[in-house]
């Protein structure tokens, strides 16, 4: 665990900075090897959650179960979790997740690792200190590292958008990080904007939307996933909009469909190893990193983890691996401008 150094820190071997698939698996990936590891999330309550489509894979052929078969060969904690029944099942040919338990699953180990630190905390800055790294936190908390992994998914600088109206946001109701961008981008890394956007969740009471092709979402409050649907403008529009499609006055909206745009790294500012090029021990992961999905998230997550202790590269991460191509599509910035369901 840490050790308290002067000045009031906590000195640990890696920090990871979010605790989403990106965070969580980097988290225990380095861990894993031995390291002391502080992971700093903005509430540890969604720990591992994931906000979006419930499916993971789509179809047997989705190339994603090749990532998957990769991580579960390298010990990876998602292909664990998704072998549980009451986690995730297949539905057709798709990979459907039950989002609550998933996130639980993935807080759970974080928990239990040996070595590992959760800490609810939300960082503002990190400095370069001699051969290492210093993390700061909103309420004063300092905290020292050799390497820090940034996995902060959506809320780099984020800001939710619904019905023509923006306010800050990481996700809908939840706020940003936005001190942290801006150190970021002050030592150095240049970021691009990625749009995410949520489907509309349908309350399942009475099945008044019976004939729409919706997918129920784990065991979340009867509500059902209307990844299909696209609906636009305010609650009140979206609404109604529902109640046209549904042919139902009694269709209900539980959550409006919106979007987070959010801040991730340029091209050309890490390295296939997913470390920045100009700031050694500085590693990006997930989201932040320019990744969509969750499996690609988890699998960024701990390709970084290992990096950050310093694990060789291995068969893993080359280039004729998925994850591999995964950390160099990063490097060189091949990514959608857009990306649905978050």
């Amino acid at each position: 665990m840490g050790d308290r150094v002067n000045r009031g820190l906590s000195r640990y071997d890696v920090i990871v900075v979010g605790a989403g698939p990106a965070g969580s698996e980097a988290a225990v990936a380095a861990a894993g090897r031995g390291a002391s590891v502080l992971c700093l999330t903005i509430n540890l309550d969604t720990v591992g959650f994931h906000p979006a489509d419930p499916t993971l894979l789509r179809g047997g052929d989705d190339r994603r179960r090749l990532l998957v078969a990769e991580l579960q060969a390298a010990g990876a904690v998602l292909p664990r979790l998704l072998s549980r029944k009451e986690i995730a099942t297949e539905a057709g040919r798709h990979l459907v997740a039950d989002r609550r338990r998933l996130g639980l699953a993935f807080k759970e180990i974080l928990e239990n690792t040996s070595g590992l630190e959760p800490r609810q905390a939300l960082a503002t800055a990190i400095e370069r200190h001699g051969d290492g790294w210093h993390v700061e936190c909103k309420y004063g908390e300092r905290f020292a590292a050799g390497s820090v992994v940034v996995a902060t998914g959506t809320f780099l600088d984020g800001q939710v958008t619904m019905g023509g109206l923006t306010a800050d946001g990481g996700r809908r109701g939840e706020i940003p990080s936005r001190a942290l961008a801006d150190c970021l981008q002050r030592l150095g890394i240049s970021f691009t904007r990625l749009v995410a956007c949520a489907s509309p969740r349908i309350s399942a009471r009475g099945e008044p939307s019976s004939h729409l092709r919706l997918a129920r979402d784990g065991d979340q409050l009867r509500e059902l996933y209307a990844s299909e649907i696209k609906l636009e403008g305010d609650s009140d529009r979206q609404l109604a909009e529902l109640r046209s499609l549904a042919r139902s006055g009694e269709a209900w909206l539980n959550r409006p469909s919106y979007c987070v745009s959010h801040l991730a790294l340029a091209p050309g500012m890490v390295g296939n190893r997913l470390e920045s090029r100009d700031l050694p021990g500085l590693f990006f992961a997930g989201r932040s990193a320019g990744v969509a999905s969750y499996p690609e998230a988890a699998a960024s997550g701990f390709a970084a983890g290992l990096a950050a202790v310093g694990a060789p590269p291995d068969r893993l991460t080359n280039d004729k691996k998925y994850v591999g191509l995964l950390c160099r599509r990063i490097a060189e910035g091949d990514r959608p401008v857009s990306v649905n369901d978050h």
